[in-house]
């Protein structure tokens, strides 16, 4: 039976009138509170490089060994380099000898001023001589710059290498910080002192973290922010490269 375009009407201008669901206000919704991620980034650690080049003669430590601040890493084989300085502080030796002679001459009435110059200025080089061999044969040795623990060893002992290269690689696992990226939409909740837990990836137990700083700036595309945390307990768990999850209150 046909309905004609009447009974059409009848039953489409009602559909029609159904109300839609009002969209949602997005800038209302409660912002995200999972999917945070974080890495635990050691703030101390440095790839150490050869400060000269030459023929490594010890390399006391192994990857994982720990040590102190100032402690031997690595020495150089500098036979040339102290026998250089040796010569340099005999010529500075002889010429602040000379020197001396001329001030005497000097008080004798009996000097050239022009040989006072020459004598002064041949003692000044004979100073910068030895203050640059000094440097060389400071070059002789790596020290440890901070305390912590060998994570890599890229050279050998009695290997020559070429100023710069890779020596070893250290860090202070105790200087550790979260790296996170967050969204904008958590600035709230992620200011300087603020609380939150974390996660360790593999780990079921929630720890304490504190917020310490942010970056300054917003991220156009993702509209993320880089913020840094410390742990406030168990620090002894947080390992450099480790990952996790970040939980805000």
């Amino acid at each position: 039976m046909s309905l004609g375009v009447a009974g059409m009407l009848a039953f489409v201008v009602p559909a029609m009138a159904v109300d839609a669901p009002a969209p949602q206000n997005p800038q209302a919704q409660e912002p995200p509170n999972q999917g945070v991620q974080f890495q635990a980034v050691a703030t101390q650690q440095a790839l150490l490089a050869a400060p000269m080049a030459g023929i490594v003669d010890d390399l006391p430590l192994r990857d994982g060994q720990s040590f102190h601040k100032d402690d031997l890493l690595a020495s150089f084989d500098c036979g040339v380099q102290r026998a250089t300085l040796d010569h340099a502080v005999a010529e500075q030796q002889k010429h602040a000898g000379l020197v001396t002679i001329q001030n005497r001459l000097r008080q004798l009435k009996s000097y050239s001023e022009a040989d006072m110059r020459t004598a002064q200025a041949e003692l000044q080089a004979a100073n910068a001589d030895r203050r640059l061999a000094q440097a060389n044969v400071a070059h002789c040795t790596v020290q440890a710059p901070f305390d912590g623990v060998v994570s890599g060893v890229s050279a050998h002992a009695h290997q020559f290498l070429q100023l710069g290269a890779p020596l070893l690689s250290i860090v202070n696992p105790g200087s550790v910080e979260l790296d996170m990226v967050a969204p904008e939409a958590l600035l709230p909740k992620i200011q300087p002192g603020a609380e939150f837990s974390v996660m360790l990836a593999g780990h079921t137990q929630k720890v304490r973290a504190r917020v310490i700083r942010l970056s300054p700036v917003i991220d156009p595309v993702s509209r993320t922010v880089r913020v840094y945390a410390v742990p406030e307990e168990d620090a002894a768990a947080f390992l450099p490269g480790m990952t996790g999850e970040v939980v805000f209150p």
